[in-house]
C-alpha cells in the first residue's frame, strides 16, 4: 500500500529532545515501511525515516495554523502526484482535508494529538476517518464537536519495545521527565521532593522557543539546588534512557485544572524501562498505567509521596511486559494498516468502482 504520512511542523520528525507526535509519526512511519509498505512522510526540514521517501516541506517554526498552512502549499503538489492509496494526516490543524476538495477519491484518516485542536469541529465530510490516542481523548472531542460517541476511532500510541534499554536494578531518586509547564506538574513535584526529603531529577523540554513559559520554567530552576533536586532541563534521548532505567519512578503530577493528559507518552517510555509511574488521575492516565502493577495513580498531589514508599512493591518486568501486551508498535500498525483498508472500502462503495484491496498484499513491494 502506498501510504503518505503527514507530520507536524513546529519541529523535525523524530525531534532531536522532547516531542510526543513526532516521535509517534516516526515509529509509525518506519513501522509501516518495515512491514514492506511504501511510505511518504511530510515533515518539518531534518525529517528522516529509514525505508520511506521524506518530504521536507518547511523549516520548522512554533507557529501555529499559519506554520502548516505554508508547508500545505509546499507539500500539496508532491503528495497529489504520488498518488497514494490512503493520506494518515497527523498535523495539529486542518489543511490537509483540502487534497480532499482536490481529489475527492483520496482517502484520508486524521489522527489528533492535542486534547482541544480546534473550537470547532472540522468541516463536514473533510475525513473518512479520525483517530484519537485514548479513549478518554476520542470521547472528550465527541463531547466537544457535539459528534455522536465512537465516531472517533481510539488507537493507542505504540513504541518499538526493544530499542528500549530495560534495568532492573534502580539508584536512590525519582525523575520528572515531561514538558516543564504548570498542566504537567513539575513545580508541585519539586516541592514534594523538598517536603519529603527524597532525590529528584527534573528533566524535559523548557525551551522559551518551543512555547514554554520562562517564568514558571525560571521557578523551576529556582526550586532546584543541584544536590537533592537536581534541574537538568532538555536532555538527549540516551541520556533520557538513562535517566529513565535509573530512577525509582517516573513523578509527573499532572494538574487537572491546567491540563488533560490525551496520552503520555512518557508514561510508556518509562515503563517500557521497567521504571513504575507515580501520577495523578488525569485524561488517559487509568488507560495506561495499571495501579499498584505499573506504578500508582493518586486522586491529589498530597497523596502521591505515600505511594514512594510503596515503590518496592512494582516489579520492573510487569512494567515491561504491561508495554509489551499493550503499547508496541506491531499493534499500533496493525490498527493503522486495518483502518486503512476500512476507508479504502468505504471510498469505493461511495464512487463505486474498483476493486476492493488488502493491507496485507497491496502495494508492497516485492
Amino acid at each position: 500500500m502506498k501510504i503518505c504520512i503527514i507530520s507536524c511542523f513546529a519541529i523535525e520528525t523524530p525531534p532531536r529532545g522532547y516531542g510526543g507526535a513526532e516521535a509517534q509519526v516516526h515509529y509509525l512511519a518506519r513501522g509501516l515501511a518495515e512491514r514492506r509498505h511504501k511510505v511518504l512522510l511530510v515533515g518539518a526540514k531534518g525529517s528522516y525515516c529509514e525505508g520511506a521517501e521524506v518530504f521536507e516541506a518547511i523549516e520548522s517554526a512554533y507557529r501555529g495554523l499559519e506554520i502548516e498552512e505554508e508547508a500545505y502549499k509546499r507539500y500539496k503538489d508532491t503528495v497529489l502526484s504520488w498518488k497514494p492509496d490512503v493520506i494518515l494526516d497527523h498535523s495539529h490543524f486542518f489543511s490537509t482535508y483540502r487534497l480532499k476538495l482536490q481529489d475527492p477519491t483520496l482517502r484520508v484518516v486524521k489522527t489528533w494529538h492535542d486534547l482541544q485542536p480546534a473550537f470547532s469541529p472540522p468541516p463536514k465530510g473533510s475525513y473518512d476517518l479520525m483517530v484519537g490516542v485514548s479513549k478518554f481523548h476520542t470521547r472528550f472531542l465527541e463531547d466537544k464537536w457535539g459528534l455522536p460517541h465512537g465516531s472517533i476511532v481510539p488507537i493507542y500510541n505504540g513504541i518499538d519495545v526493544e530499542k528500549f534499554p530495560f534495568h532492573e536494578e534502580k539508584q536512590d531518586f525519582l525523575l520528572y521527565f515531561s514538558r516543564i509547564a504548570e498542566g504537567k506538574g513539575a513545580l508541585e513535584a519539586i516541592k514534594l521532593a523538598k517536603r519529603h526529603r527524597f532525590k529528584l531529577v527534573v528533566a524535559g523540554e523548557d525551551s522559551v522557543e518551543k512555547g514554554n513559559d520562562p517564568a514558571y520554567v525560571w521557578a523551576c530552576m529556582k526550586e532546584s539546588d543541584g544536590g537533592q533536586i537536581k534541574y537538568l532541563g532538555r536532555v538527549s534521548e540516551e541520556e533520557k534512557m538513562d535517566l529513565m532505567c535509573g530512577a525509582k519512578a517516573v513523578i509527573v503530577p499532572l494538574l487537572r485544572e491546567h491540563y488533560q493528559e490525551v496520552f503520555g507518552l512518557w508514561a510508556v517510555e518509562s515503563m517500557v524501562c521497567g521504571t513504575p509511574v507515580l501520577t495523578l488521575k488525569n485524561g488517559a492516565m487509568e488507560e495506561l498505567v495499571k495501579h499498584g502493577e505499573t506504578g500508582f495513580i493518586a486522586e491529589t498531589v498530597e497523596e502521591l509521596p505515600q505511594y514512594v514508599e510503596k515503590l518496592p512493591e512494582i516489579k520492573s518486568s510487569a512494567c515491561r511486559e504491561h508495554v509489551r501486551n499493550n503499547f508496541n508498535l506491531e499493534l499500533m500498525c496493525k490498527r493503522y494498516l486495518d483502518l486503512c483498508d476500512k476507508v479504502v472500502i468505504m471510498v469505493i462503495r461511495r464512487f463505486g468502482h474498483g476493486e476492493v484491496p488488502s493491507s496485507a498484499t497491496w502495494g508492497c513491494s516485492d
